[in-house]
């Protein structure tokens, strides 16, 4: 028999490395439960030997009998009990893993950070993360342990029998060994199906999300049943997939049932020899018995592989995340900064930076070959080429100019969600890649232009910003921000929970929540990203006094596509195709004809 129960697995060789290292920690809970599966196997073994004697004392008219059966009847207690404790074992082990495993990926996943949301899409990071973690915690808690004590239990068996009779031994080790053979012969067939399996439902899964996200666009365009054909294309690939993977399953099972019956073939021959005195009638008993025991936790593993096969294909995302290399590293060595005495300025010098763009693959499949080249096939998108400027501590500077004039990109990168290819981006005159990501992240506070606040409370979307904050905090800052009275008037007041994506307030309400947000996060720089974009006039009021309260004494960039926010700023920074083209103040620029003249003169015209 294969010692290494890994080894039986098809397609495991594709993460095979990964696998064990996940398992790794879980070594001794999943020893824990082989050796309770073992102990089950004992009672069982136990029960036959009982059953033996009892046919041997019949047969040769012996008492004995009733003492035989009250051990049966005991010994069927203790297995009921051992039962119990190994399918409770199997489950703590089962949890134990997916628990470790979710912490493990939600740990890298805020690693990686927006960087990498935005080149994989949603629905196949969240099937890894739940669908694949749940059934690797399965396959360690059940599958593994299974193997393991299966593989103890038909050796020890086996040698037990041809103790017994070596020759009926010899034919039921041959009918054993084809059970390992299946995998074997089956493996990259069916470490290919799984892996298609695993992929066509993270797709799947991506569509739905897609479709549920945008249920709202769909049914404006009359969109929903043209979609609902796209998901029909997706289920039926994804059901292509799994008619392929069940039959190799079925295969498989053809296997494992022929090697199965070579119980009824070892026992033939025990009974045969037994007819020429070969083999006592008392061993014959034990031999028919004991080869029962021998397949049965065959026959589990038979029923335990299909299960086992999914979990080595979502290995592969998961494996994946776990293995992603975050764009933006932490430094080595962090720079100490004080925050009582740094001057809260910010500096771009010669700052560029392109994202990569993809290709779509081909019918939304790609291999994982594919997936790992697509980055040396990336075209590259110039998004800033060589931006220089300065917000000196206390200025408010308006960045303005066309959509993709790369506004937002500047902030991506102040916030270290990515970093520039070339050029350096420094906070009170520190290098951000000297500082930790955390003591960076607490030097600025931001406000998108998109603002997304949980299905929550409003307290606790507030609070996000700073856990510690008082009541009496996340009021005077709701005040500041133009937001309390709107909030006392909800049915829970601060303990209204706000709806998914904040879907029970208004976009004005919404961008005020931010900025009181921004506010409790009292950091020494602010950035607002497009704050009054899609409100309208009575909200722009109420916003635009918020801000006024927000900005005083902090360095500020306002990232502005509607120019009435800008009047007030010190400073407008003009920015197209990622090249800054003008700078001064709002008069200045105005009075100069140029392009922030020019953009004035158009959005006065469309108003």
């Amino acid at each position: 028999m294969n010692p290494d129960p890994e080894a039986a697995l098809p397609g495991l060789r594709l993460t095979g490395r990964r696998t064990r290292e996940i398992g790794r920690p879980f070594r001794s809970s999943m020893a824990a439960t082989a050796a309770l599966g073992l102990a089950v196997t004992a009672t069982r073994v136990a029960q036959a030997l009982l059953i033996a004697e009892i046919f041997d004392h019949v047969l040769r008219r012996h008492g004995g009998v009733a003492s035989a059966a009250v051990a049966i009847a005991v010994v069927t207690v203790v297995r009921v009990v051992l039962v119990w404790c190994r399918n409770r074992q199997a489950a703590v082990s089962a949890s134990a893993v997916t628990a470790a495993l979710r912490a493990q990926l939600w740990g890298r996943l805020t690693e990686l950070g927006p960087a990498y949301m935005v080149r994989h899409r949603t629905g196949a990071v969240e099937t890894a993360v739940v669908d694949g973690v749940e059934r690797l915690g399965l396959y360690y808690g059940e599958f593994v342990p299974l193997a393991l004590a299966s593989i103890v239990t038909v050796a020890v068996l086996l040698v037990w029998v041809a103790v017994l009779d070596p020759f009926a031994a010899l034919v039921m080790v041959a009918a054993a060994l084809l059970v390992p053979a299946a995998p074997v012969l089956t493996a990259r067939a069916f470490g290919e199906a799984g892996l298609r399996f695993s992929e066509g439902l993270g797709r799947l899964a991506s569509e739905y999300l897609d479709a549920i996200q945008g249920m709202v666009t769909l049914k404006a365009f009359n969109a929903s049943e043209r979609w609902g054909h796209r998901l029909a294309e997706r289920c039926e690939d994804l059901s292509a997939d799994a008619t392929s993977l069940g039959g190799l399953a079925t295969m498989h099972i053809g296997f494992v049932s022929l090697g199965m019956a070579g119980t009824v073939l070892g026992v033939a021959l025990a009974a045969l020899r037994t007819t020429h005195h070969a083999v006592a009638g008392s061993a014959l008993i034990v031999i028919l018995l004991l080869a029962r025991e021998c397949f049965r936790p065959l026959g589990e593993l038979q029923a335990a592989f299909p299960g086992a096969y999914q979990a080595v294909a979502a290995a592969n995302g998961v494996a994946e995340l776990l293995d992603a290399a975050p764009e933006v590293l932490e430094p080595a060595r962090p720079a100490t900064i004080d925050r009582a005495v740094l001057l809260p300025s910010v500096t771009f010098d010669e700052v560029r930076f392109a994202y990569r763009t993809y290709r779509a693959d081909r019918a939304d499949r790609a291999d994982r070959a594919d997936r790992a080249d697509r980055a040396d096939r990336a075209d590259r998108a110039p998004a800033l080429a060589g931006v220089s400027f300065e917000v000196g501590p206390g200025e408010t500077v308006a960045l303005v100019g066309a959509s993709g004039a790369g506004k937002t990109t500047l902030v991506s990168l102040l916030l270290r969600y990515f970093d520039p290819q070339s050029g350096t981006i420094r906070v009170g005159g520190h290098d951000i890649k000297d500082l930790s990501l955390a003591d960076l992240r607490s030097l600025v506070a931001v406000t998108f232009q998109d603002t997304y606040l949980f299905r929550r409370s409003v307290r606790e979307n507030l609070v996000i910003a700073r856990p510690d904050a008082t009541a009496d905090e996340v009021v005077a800052a709701a005040r500041a921000a133009n937001a309390h009275d709107f909030i006392a008037a909800l049915p829970g007041g601060y303990d209204t929970v706000v709806g998914e994506r904040g879907a029970r307030l208004s976009g004005g309400e919404r961008q005020r929540l931010a900025i009181a947000r921004a506010l409790l996060a009292d950091a020494p720089i602010l950035v607002l990203d497009e704050p009054t974009s899609s409100v309208d006039a009575a909200s722009e009021a109420l916003i635009t006094d918020a801000i006024e309260q927000l900005t005083s004494e902090r360095t500020t960039i306002v990232i502005a596509h509607r120019l009435s926010t800008v009047r007030r700023v010190d400073r407008v920074i003009v920015l197209d195709h990622g090249v800054v083209v003008e700078a001064g103040t709002p008069i200045d620029l105005r009075n100069s004809g140029g392009v922030f003249a020019r953009l004035v003169e158009a959005q006065e015209l469309s108003s």
